[in-house]
């Protein structure tokens, strides 16, 4: 049995309209999609550079000196959408410009007033036992902690708060010292400060000495320029990481992924020093050598050096790098997305230009 199906012209037109919207409207998509790009404050801003250092730095809570977003913003018109962006790399900005890395010149500073103070109300042997004690603080471990402790107690008050202004002038001294000889350049907002209070400089004078997320906010009401990568995105490197820390206690994330010397954990939000993996061996028998498994861990537990938290946190460091890429498209993530927006496109073209055959065979075969 033969079925035969008649079309009226009415028919064909609409068969060729439909086949022409169709055209037109995966060809928009095919030219707009590679176009749709996040806001780069979505990316800038990722997880938080977290070194897990045994020495718990004091935070430094800096007013004087500090400029106010109002004063960082002032004669730049935002709307309600960049008024949030500019108060998130404001908050960036201060966590770096406030950073115990970024202001060891300003600590040593204050340790030594302080010492001077309190040098009249103490004799020369308490002098002494105060400077051995504090020095001892600063670098004692393990057991010989409670030994250290033990001695701070035996002292008088002003003895001990002299051990502890030595103790963190120590400390500083040492931060500097690991990033003198791992040759890491180092970041101090201690003069840029100073001179802030004084009021003798504009902010524009030294916009350049400031973070540079803030130098970004004076430029927030200009769009940013910036050519989309073409090159297809590097390959991946997946690790499973353990991060043991004393405030968080164990977390883990089975994809965390390399970023050069880093490795970063979307799923908990930390950054933390790269380290080589170790296989992971299981123990069946406690008589019986452990088994291999043929896989791998990477264990963050211990302290890396104060060198990383300098390189995480200095100006031009890490963060500042992983800002800069995100801005410009550059982070992985951003780069995988763009590839496949251009995958997408490429489809849609292919797509719409054989809707437009097809509809040319239909008008063809009805008028020709």
């Amino acid at each position: 049995m033969t079925i035969t199906i008649d079309f009226t012209t009415l028919d064909w037109q609409m068969i060729a309209a439909v086949f022409a919207g169709l055209t037109v409207i995966v060809a928009l998509l095919a030219w707009r999609w590679p176009r749709r790009r996040n806001s780069p404050g979505t990316d800038a801003l990722r997880p938080n550079l977290h070194v897990n250092v045994a020495t718990q730095y004091p935070t430094i809570h800096a007013t004087s000196g500090v400029p106010s977003v109002a004063q960082l913003t002032e004669g730049i018109k935002l709307d309600a959408k960049r008024a949030f962006g500019a108060q998130r790399l404001y908050d960036v900005g201060l966590r770096q410009f406030n950073h115990y890395i970024n202001n060891l010149d300003g600590v040593i500073a204050e340790a030594r007033a302080e010492k001077r103070k309190l040098k009249p109300l103490l004799s020369p042997l308490e002098l002494s036992l105060s400077e051995s004690v504090g020095l001892a603080l600063a670098t004692a471990r393990g057991n010989e902690q409670q030994v250290v402790t033990a001695r701070y107690k035996a002292l008088r008050l002003p003895a001990q708060t002299y051990a502890e202004h030595q103790r963190r002038e120590q400390q500083a001294q040492q931060c500097i010292a690991n990033a003198l000889r791992n040759n890491i350049p180092r970041t101090d907002y201690t003069s840029v400060k100073s001179r802030i209070s004084s009021g003798d400089y504009s902010l524009d004078a030294i916009l350049s000495e400031l973070p540079i997320y803030w130098q970004d906010l004076r430029t927030l009401d200009q769009e940013v320029k910036f050519q989309e990568p073409k090159d297809k995105p590097p390959k991946r490197e997946f690790h499973h990481v353990m991060f043991v820390t004393s405030d968080t206690g164990i977390l883990e994330d089975k994809r965390a992924e390399r970023d050069g010397d880093w490795i970063f954990s979307d799923k908990h939000g930390m950054t933390a020093p790269y380290q080589k993996p170790a296989e992971i061996l299981r123990f069946k028998n406690p008589d019986k050598p452990p088994v291999r498994t043929g896989k791998s861990m990477i264990v963050i537990d211990k302290d890396p050096g104060s060198e990383w938290e300098t390189e995480a946190w200095r100006q031009g460091g890490y963060g500042d790098q992983v800002y800069q890429r995100a801005k410009y498209g550059l982070l992985p993530q951003q780069l995988r997305r763009s590839y496949r927006r251009r995958l997408i496109s490429r489809t849609g073209w292919v797509v719409s230009c054989a809707l437009l055959i097809i509809d040319v065979v239909f008008i063809a075969y009805h008028y020709v």
